[in-house]
């Protein structure tokens, strides 16, 4: 009897469903900060420093810093990057985020994300967060501007938000990241 090929078909495609899976026709330039602020693109008031790379302190390695000056430091400080989803089905996209107080009032600094404008994440009220990731679940291809926020009320207030691992993969627990998404998601709890 000869062997066929049968069982190594049955092996290598579980593998190869995983692969592609994974791939999610969408890409981030540089979602590690391992090229430091390349392929983002920074906005802030005119007050604040620009954001920084630092080399170490990532969830691991390098990140991006984005921070508040002391002093009526009242807006919101971003870097953002527009890419591509071209799969058919969406993509699944992941963030790691933290937030800290330097040197202000408390619970008036957080971290914001937003998809093409629209506020898909503010972070919980709170004066520290460690790392922290979160999933979205981009429901359709398209082309998006992510953006990743620092925003601080008035007053005297310094902050800083940091981002790390900026990547589509396959997330468990996903966040729509519009307000249509969390209309279909209501639809189906309605009588």
């Amino acid at each position: 009897m000869r062997p066929t090929a049968m069982p190594i078909i049955m092996v290598l495609a579980p593998l190869l469903v995983a692969v592609a899976a994974t791939s999610s026709g969408a890409q981030i330039v540089n979602g590690g900060f391992a090229s430091g602020g390349t392929g983002w693109t920074l906005s802030s008031p005119p007050t604040w420093s620009p954001a920084s790379f630092p080399a170490s302190g990532g969830n691991p390695g390098r990140y991006a810093r984005v921070f508040s000056p002391f002093g009526d430091s009242q807006g919101e400080g971003c870097i953002s990057q527009t890419f591509a989803c071209t799969d058919p089905n969406g993509c699944s996209l992941s963030v790691d985020y933290k937030l800290q107080s330097l040197d202000a009032s408390p619970f008036s600094g957080r971290v914001k994300v937003y998809f093409n404008g629209e506020l898909a994440l503010i972070s919980p009220a709170t004066d520290v967060l460690d790392w922290a990731t979160e999933c979205f679940n981009l429901t359709r291809p398209g082309t998006y501007t992510i953006g990743l926020c620092l925003g601080i009320d008035a007053g005297n207030n310094a902050w800083e938000a940091c981002f790390d691992n900026v990547g589509f993969t396959q997330c468990q627990g996903t966040t729509p990241a519009s307000r249509t998404d969390w209309g279909t998601v209501k639809s189906l709890y309605r009588d």
